[in-house]
Order: structure tokens, then sequence, then C-alpha cells
């Protein structure tokens, strides 16, 4: 099977199935017992805020350094939302940090 989540060499489970859905937050430092999807959206709501951003760090390390996506609404884009949808491996640790005034929310999607 085809997946994102492993390269060249690397065996991917013949059958994936989803979990049960988890809110997260960001700024948060989570651990990943799955692999799974991180998934959210970002909204900018508030004129004269800075501008949101998100940057989601996953690796091996505590806590993750590996930047792997951003995501984000510019000041002058006020009521425009941005989803995401970031891979995750099991035993890898995952965070999303967050500047600006955020509306937003994340879900992780385990995936067994």
């Amino acid at each position: 099977m085809k997946s994102i989540l492993y390269g060249a060499g690397e065996e991917a489970p013949s059958e994936l199935s989803i979990g049960a859905w988890a809110d997260k937050t960001w700024n948060q430092e989570y651990e990943a017992t799955t692999d799974g999807i991180v998934l959210g959206r970002i909204r900018y709501v508030s004129s004269g805020n800075p501008a949101v951003t998100f940057d989601f760090r996953t690796d091996a390390s505590s806590p993750p350094t590996t930047s792997k996506g951003q995501a984000g609404v510019s000041a002058w884009q006020s009521g425009v939302s941005v989803c995401f949808a970031w891979p995750v491996r099991k035993g890898h640790n995952w965070k999303i940090v967050a500047t600006g005034v955020v509306t937003a929310f994340v879900r992780w999607m385990p995936l067994s």
C-alpha cells in the first residue's frame, strides 16, 4: 500500500482504519501513539491584530523541532479561513506553534 507516512523501502500496513477523533490545541506538545493526521482550520476575525500563523513541527524529539508545514492568514484577510491536514508518524511528537490572535480548531485523527 502506498502511503504518505512511509518512504522507500518502508512497509505500510495493508489496511488502515480511522479511530475516534480528538480535540487538540495549539502551543502544546503531543505524542502520536499511532500514525495519524492533524486536521484543522484557522480563521482571522479581528482587524488590527497581527497575522495568524501556525508552524507545524513533528519529529522524535521532545519538543519537536522539525517544521513540516505552515498555514496562515494575513491581517487584511479578515473573515478568511485556512484548512490544513498534516501527517504524523507513530512514536513522533507533534506541536503547532501559533502566533497572533487565533480562532481555530485542531483535531487528531488516529490511523490504525
